[in-house]
């Protein structure tokens, strides 16, 4: 075997892996020795540059060559980020759902002290369906003895909410009440509940002018109870159906002067009065009227 051609095997069998020069190795050595016998010296050159060619592209795209590693680790990276990505995606469109938002409503200061504030939105609705939702609040009213629950109205104007003024107040409800006591009643009042021994509903007026209140209530005394009737809780079943043809009459509440309706049996079913002189009571009871003017009194006194 030619010198040089030698120094080329053996230089093939060097860049050959270790684990590769047992099974492959001698296989190729007996090749390349029959073809030297043959006088095939040019083939055994292009085998042996194949063969080496081979070899190094075996080491290459092995598993564990750097440049595979490289792509394997750059592979893993590129899938953790997009990962990362698809889980930080649903958690920003989470946290940017919209949520449902109470707006709230606004409380208004009571004539006297009270327990409870419960509002109560009316906007557009119907003097009818306003009446119903007032008895319904009244009914489902409950509290220990002798509290005072205030039943506030709000409407919306313009997507904002604002209270209830007495003459706003009126016209929701469908009433009849004279022009001249609508201006005479301060745009301030309370529809409230009183737990006597049944829930008791009162309405409470701030009046500047006692004589102009006054002489209003009487006229408006013809169709008051009509107004009313529904708001403060009166039967008007059996007997009572007669209430609407019936009139007031004087009489006393806890030693204040009253104007009183009566059943055809006697007994007040509604009446209103003079707390003090600018504040004004309607009640289908007497059972609130002391603890009233007890918290009116106590609400006067310097603090």
């Amino acid at each position: 075997m030619p010198e040089d051609l030698e120094i080329k095997i053996k230089k093939a069998e060097q860049e050959i892996p270790a684990e590769q020069k047992t099974s492959g190795l001698q296989t190729f050595q007996h090749d390349v020795a029959e073809a030297m016998r043959q006088g095939q010296g040019n083939i055994i050159k292009i085998a042996v540059a194949e063969e080496a060619r081979n070899q190094k592209e075996s080491l290459v795209n092995a598993p564990s060559s750097p440049e595979n590693k490289k792509y394997i680790i750059m592979t893993v990276v590129l899938v953790a980020l997009g990962i990362l990505a698809l889980v930080g995606y649903f958690v920003f469109r989470t946290e940017k759902t919209p949520t449902t938002t109470t707006t709230q409503t606004q409380q208004v200061g009571s004539l006297v002290r009270t327990e409870n504030h419960v509002p109560l939105m009316i906007g557009d609705l119907s003097s009818d369906s306003v009446t119903a939702k007032i008895a319904e609040v009244v009914s489902g009213s409950v509290g220990p003895r002798n509290t005072i629950s205030d039943i506030y109205f709000v409407t919306t104007e313009k997507g904002a909410y604002g209270s209830v003024t007495s003459s706003q107040f009126f016209d929701a409800i469908g009433s009849t009440i004279p022009s001249s006591l609508a201006r005479a009643l301060g745009s301030k009042f309370m529809f409230g509940v009183y737990q006597g021994t049944t829930p008791v509903p009162f309405l409470l007026f701030k009046t500047d002018s006692y004589q102009s209140t006054f002489a209003g209530m009487l006229s408006w005394e013809r169709s008051l109870f009509d107004d009313l009737y529904q708001l403060l809780g009166i039967s008007i079943a059996g007997d009572n159906q007669a209430l609407f043809a019936q009139k007031f009459t004087d009489g006393t509440i806890k030693n204040r002067d009253a104007r009183i309706l009566r059943n055809t049996q006697g007994q007040p079913v509604l009446e209103y009065l003079f707390l003090d002189d600018q504040t004004l009571l309607i009640t289908a009871s007497a059972e609130p009227v002391d603890e009233l003017m007890s918290r009116l009194s106590a609400s006067k006194m310097p603090k």
